[in-house]
């Protein structure tokens, strides 16, 4: 098996663009393009299938930011406002509410037509690990008028709808993984001070989380500087360090004691294949200070800022890359 997870929203193919703008202009049904949304899906299902994965992503096809489909499960709801997303050229919607309630009778739709999971969990026959990935704490405070108590109540929420669907569907929560993205960046002092003054809600939320039995992966691109301390302590199964951002030099690996590490290896940033020799020298000089069975490859940031066939050829590239390491 090939350890590596790849969360958040996977690139839409060039035919299903064209096909949403088709949609947008009334050329097709929203039927014909949902043939194109589930030929998405299932490409990327047999490639992770194909490079024998062992965390499968949901690619989140029909998500066009983290935030936006929250709409479907909370009342009084909309996403319109454009915010810049990081500093990328790519934008946001903001999720905004006028008064917090629940529309309990979406959660379904969300589970069953947005992540697919009815759809993945007969594909993999309830046989492999699955990766959920949901918008952690700051990056939905960053990117909704939502506060604090309002967003543990909305991913709480999510998770307990999402056992009680998988309960339904015969299937238990024990493959599922949910990787919660914090797209912060501990370099800006508001980002920084964001996290520090509120970081013991986000351990209130891991906690809530696990009392669910749900396996957790914690990812941030950022450069962690002074938050390793934080991070590092989180009760998560595995917790991300962008490579590209941090040097190994200046991590005390020891504090991720069992942990498993997510090595963001995979640039989102360039549209280059990565280097063998150069990822082969990472897996060298990491073998020194973690256990390379403890070890998944992933993203540095957010793979949907790449082309489909970019991404997909720099997926199987690593897997070469795995393989000559094995050798």
């Amino acid at each position: 098996m090939n350890n590596i997870v790849i969360p958040s929203l996977y690139p839409r193919s060039e035919e299903l663009i064209k096909k949403t703008r088709d949609f947008d202009r009334n050329r097709i049904t929203e039927k014909e393009l949902e043939k194109y949304f589930d030929k998405d899906l299932s490409d990327f299902l047999n490639l992770q299938n194909n490079l024998n994965f062992s965390y499968y992503s949901t690619g989140m096809f029909k998500f066009k930011d983290l935030l936006r489909p929250f709409t479907l499960i909370l009342k009084n709801s909309l996403a319109n406002t454009l915010l810049r997303f990081e500093e990328t050229n790519t934008f946001w919607r903001k999720l905004e509410i006028s008064s917090f309630d629940f529309n309990y009778n979406n959660f379904e739709i969300l589970f069953n037509q947005y992540f697919n999971l009815n759809y993945i969990l007969n594909y993999l026959k309830g046989l492999s690990n699955i990766n959920i990935t949901l918008p952690s704490i700051f990056t939905f405070y960053k990117y909704s008028n939502l506060n604090f108590e309002q967003i543990i109540l909305v991913l709480i929420e999510l998770i307990k709808n999402l056992k009680n669907y998988l309960n339904d569907s015969k299937f238990n929560n024990e493959n599922i993984i949910i990787t919660l993205v914090e797209y912060l960046d501990f370099l800006y002092p508001n980002d920084y001070n964001l996290f520090k003054e509120n970081y013991n809600l986000l351990v209130k939320l891991i906690d809530e989380i696990n009392k669910e039995n749900f396996k957790i992966f914690y990812f941030t691109y950022s450069n962690l500087n002074k938050v390793i301390n934080e991070i590092f302590s989180l009760e998560v199964l595995g917790i991300s360090v962008n490579f590209y951002r941090n040097n190994l030099n200046e991590i005390d690996f020891k504090k991720l004691e069992n942990k498993k590490l997510l090595a963001g290896v995979i640039s989102t940033e360039s549209s280059l294949i990565e280097n063998d020799q150069k990822i082969i020298e990472f897996f060298n000089k990491i073998s020194n200070y973690v256990n390379i069975n403890n070890l998944i490859l992933t993203i540095d940031f957010i793979p949907y800022l790449l082309p489909r066939n970019i991404m997909d050829n720099k997926l199987k590239n690593i897997i070469n890359i795995i393989n000559l390491v094995k050798k």
